[in-house]
């Protein structure tokens, strides 16, 4: 088994709940508790979280502040900013705005603060498509008055996500003599749904792929297997909606092909009791049409596999051949948009490479075969690598 760990991007970083872009009222009277005074916003450089323009960032704070004597220790509204090298700020990239903040004036005189381009922060994640030229973001409390705010328990903080951290070392997989099971579970306590839309993505799915067959030849040495093999009735129950195998004509070309092929395998048409199709046309393992006993959904079994925090993945290959043959998968997370395409994720413990031939081996993957990006890219699944 590998287990799944905790891999987060920086920690959470303190906020000077004293700190603020906005104007204060210096001239407000003594009686009125005045003059307001302010320190710098805190400011997070997004160096070492490796985005570019575009990328989404989930953003939330964690803690809280007081809004001074005799206010509990329980502020959590936040104002957040995206700056460039200097001070100017730069609104968010529209393609993911969290949106502006309205008029904030001071107290009590009520004079107007307002900056064009901050937003919203709370305790729930607030995602934001970075802006050109943005290097770091400002926060600060969304407080009309600052002299006075304080962090008794020195807890207010906010946390940055990136997607490579919400998907790093996040799946758990477990290989037994005969099953391959994954379950994938998001950092930082994120939900399916919140995780997806930080990549920019509808849902989850796992891909899985042959990349290797072998068979033994006639001369009693392990060969890769072709078609030829395909004519008697040894692998009648791997033969797809047209009565062919998965395989290739030339014995020397390498063989990969999505599991499970389009519309199935006849021995799935056999143990549901009904006739092709019982599996989508898409190159995701969890089928996104039918559900797990081969019937139209919904439910579909990529929804029968979905909880709140948690995507599962199990495989129990075999065929009549089995014990005979060796079959290399190529196992991984992929992200997959609202038009059904999608990218496979590679990112720390995504990717599992396992061999069936009696009991099962393998372990996590790092990169992929060529022939197989070759492959996927002519099946127009892009490859999205965050190791980098």
């Amino acid at each position: 088994m590998v287990s799944a760990a905790l891999a987060a991007d920086p920690v959470p970083q303190h906020i000077d709940p004293l700190g603020t872009w906005l104007k204060v009222d210096t001239q407000l009277p003594k009686e009125q508790g005045g003059p307001d005074s302010k320190h710098n916003p805190t400011k997070v450089s997004l160096a070492p979280y490796k985005v570019k323009e575009k990328d989404i960032l989930a953003i939330r704070i964690t803690g809280a502040f007081s809004y001074g004597k005799g206010f509990p220790d329980d502020g959590t509204g936040t104002l957040g900013a995206f700056v460039g090298s200097g001070s100017a700020i730069i609104a968010p990239d529209s393609s993911m705005s969290p949106g502006e903040i309205g008029t904030i004036a001071t107290c009590p005189r009520n004079l107007g603060t307002d900056v064009k381009g901050d937003f919203f922060l709370g305790t729930n994640w607030t995602f934001a498509a970075l802006p050109k030229s943005a290097k770091s973001l400002m926060v600060g409390p969304h407080d009309c008055f600052w002299k006075d705010n304080s962090d008794p328990n020195g807890d207010y903080k906010v946390e940055i996500q990136t997607l490579k951290s919400i998907i790093s070392k996040s799946i758990t997989w477990n290989l037994t003599n005969d099953t391959l099971t994954a379950s994938f579970v998001p950092n930082a306590k994120m939900t399916l749904v919140d995780a997806a839309r930080l990549g920019g993505y509808d849902h989850f799915n796992f891909i899985s792929m042959v990349i290797e067959y072998t068979t033994i030849g006639s001369n009693g040495k392990r060969v890769r297997i072709s078609l030829a093999d395909c004519a008697g009735s040894a692998y009648d129950l791997i033969k797809n909606q047209n009565g062919d195998c998965p395989f290739n004509k030339d014995r020397k070309k390498p063989l990969v092909f999505f599991d499970p092929i389009y519309g199935g395998y006849k021995y799935q048409t056999d143990a549901f009791g009904k006739p092709f199709p019982v599996r989508d046309s898409l190159p995701w393992y969890l089928d996104e049409v039918y559900a797990n006993n081969g019937s139209k959904g919904p439910p579909t079994q990529l929804q029968q596999s979905t909880e709140d925090a948690n995507l599962k993945f199990s495989d129990q290959p075999g065929s009549g051949a089995e014990f005979v043959d060796e079959v290399t998968f190529l196992t991984a997370l992929v992200g997959v948009k609202s038009n059904k395409t999608g990218d496979l994720l590679l990112a720390d413990g995504t990717m599992y490479q396992w061999k069936s031939a009696g009991p099962l081996s393998g372990g996590v993957a790092k990169t992929i075969p060529s022939y197989v990006k070759s492959y996927l890219s002519k099946n127009g699944v892009s490859i999205r690598d965050l190791m980098k």
